[in-house]
């Protein structure tokens, strides 16, 4: 017999489950997370991590989850250790922080591209100004978990000591090399492949090659100095082994400089090239005027590109038959002017015989 589901039956009352009141949710923070996740590149925390989860978050979940006052007293406990813990791994990761691989080459890049600037003219004191534009673009360089911190700050302050050693004695060594078995317009060409850092502006191609011209006549005058290396403490680089780009010699890998026979040992401070560089550069200024635009600099920069083309290599005067002008405009150790291409290996830098190269090269003296 089938049950009597007649709803007019005053015997039939259909039960309807009382259901439990449930308080309403409150939204979690969308983000609880925030600011806990390090950047992909960030060897150890930032300088400063804030607390993981805060206390109000630890609040909204235990509303959530119907947690009693005991047991959200209990989570507020958890995370003030966790946070303690952190904090205490933190200080002790410091004593094992070290730069990435990517962050060492950017240093190496901004050194290169320094060093052949030619609106610098000191080049003992280049660390100061690496450090500057690392600071300046530290979030395109990948050093945003080092500015902030004394403690890293110091430890970048050293290694870029070292790797602008490093660069120096590589660069002291290009021009060395280059004279007289390589011509302006090779060491230039091969120059800006090697040093160039491509950026918004640009150094002219006049400025480079009066640049190269002063430290490689500087050379040829010096050529005792070529062993003049500073003594460096070499940080882990690819480029410091392989073929030398400028010379197409090898470069051996090792530690320290090149030892003065009579000193018997590493060599005296300002006794390098570098500081030998940096001395006779402000020699020249004093004897040629602070300003470069002056007609005695133009002057001065033309005979010794002259001299370059006669001493060093035949192919330079071979070039000069076939020369064509250089636009006019440029001013020698400006790098406000506009991008110009690299110099081709084939392309000719000086004027017609007798014309005067950097007449060509500068505007009239001002």
């Amino acid at each position: 017999m089938l049950p009597n589901y007649n709803t007019n039956n005053p015997s039939f009352s259909m039960q309807t489950p009382q259901q439990e009141s449930i308080p309403p949710s409150t939204p979690s923070p969308p983000a609880l997370l925030a600011g806990s996740i390090s950047q992909p590149f960030n060897t150890s925390p930032s300088p400063s991590t804030p607390m993981v989860i805060g206390l109000d978050t630890a609040d909204t979940l235990a509303c959530d989850f119907s947690l009693t006052l005991q047991h959200r007293l209990g989570l507020h406990m958890f995370m003030q250790v966790h946070q303690r813990l952190l904090e205490d791994l933190q200080i002790r990761l410091e004593e094992t922080f070290t730069f990435t691989s990517e962050q060492l080459t950017n240093i190496r890049a901004v050194a290169r591209d320094l060093i052949y600037d030619p609106a610098h003219l000191h080049f003992k004191s280049i660390d100061v100004d690496i450090v500057k534009v690392l600071h300046l673009e530290k979030s395109t360089m990948w050093f945003s978990n080092v500015f902030g911190s004394p403690a890293r700050e110091a430890k970048l302050v050293s290694t870029v000591k070292r790797i602008a050693s490093s660069v120096r004695n590589a660069y002291h060594q290009d021009l060395h090399a280059s004279v007289p078995n390589v011509s302006l317009v090779d060491f230039t060409f091969e120059g800006n492949r090697k040093y160039l850092r491509l950026k918004e502006e640009m150094p002219s191609e006049t400025a480079i090659m009066a640049h190269n011209v002063l430290l490689r006549r500087f050379v040829y005058d010096n050529q005792h100095l070529m062993w003049a290396d500073e003594s460096e403490e070499e940080v882990g680089s690819s480029t410091t082994t392989g073929s030398d780009v400028l010379t197409g010699t090898k470069r051996h890998k090792g530690k320290g400089s090149r030892v003065l026979p009579s000193l018997g040992g590493r060599v005296l401070n300002g006794t390098d090239f570098w500081s030998l560089v940096d001395q006779h550069f402000v020699k020249e200024l004093e004897a040629q005027g602070k300003s470069t635009k002056t007609a005695q600099w133009k002057q001065y920069i033309d005979e010794l590109v002259q001299f370059n083309n006669v001493t060093f290599n035949a192919q330079c005067s071979a070039e000069m038959q076939n020369s064509q002008p250089v636009a006019e405009g440029n001013v020698l150790f400006n790098t406000n002017t506009a991008v110009t291409p690299l110099v081709p290996r084939h392309m000719p830098v000086t004027g017609a015989p007798g014309s005067g190269l950097m007449g060509q090269f500068f505007p009239a003296a001002m």
